[in-house]
């Protein structure tokens, strides 16, 4: 893996360094992973339909984000990609909890998405 700088599917530039998986949390005490979404008795069909299925995603991810902001002191990046716009779409309603929101440059692409989270976050009034 000498000089490679992509790698797939939870593996790192560290061999014994693995990325957690997203639908999954980690348990403290046996450091292992195990699935919290979708529950294993949830039905995975093809068929399921794609706007009941976002609506869940988003429902829960807001409820998420107003329970951290409520409850810890937070901070939310904020850049003009998806995730963070996501995250800071999800915490909407509990802005006011929010200690915080930052984003880094790095370099000439990323003073561009600095701009877009400047014009994202007057949008949104902070």
């Amino acid at each position: 893996m000498s000089g490679a700088t992509n790698f797939s599917l939870g593996f790192t530039a560290d061999r014994d360094l693995r990325l957690a998986r997203p639908s999954h949390s980690l348990t403290l005490d046996r450091y292992q992973q195990y699935r919290h979404w979708p529950q294993s008795d949830a039905p995975f069909t093809a068929d399921a339909d794609i706007d009941t299925v976002a609506s869940e995603i988003v429902t829960r991810l807001r409820a998420t984000a107003g329970a951290l902001a409520r409850s810890f002191r937070s901070a939310i990046p904020i850049t003009g990609g998806y995730d963070s716009r996501a995250l800071a779409a999800s915490a909407k309603e509990h802005l006011e909890h929010v200690s915080a929101f930052y984003t880094h440059r790095i370099n000439y692409l990323s003073s561009l998405d600095c701009l877009l989270a400047q014009k994202i976050g007057q949008k949104l009034g902070f």
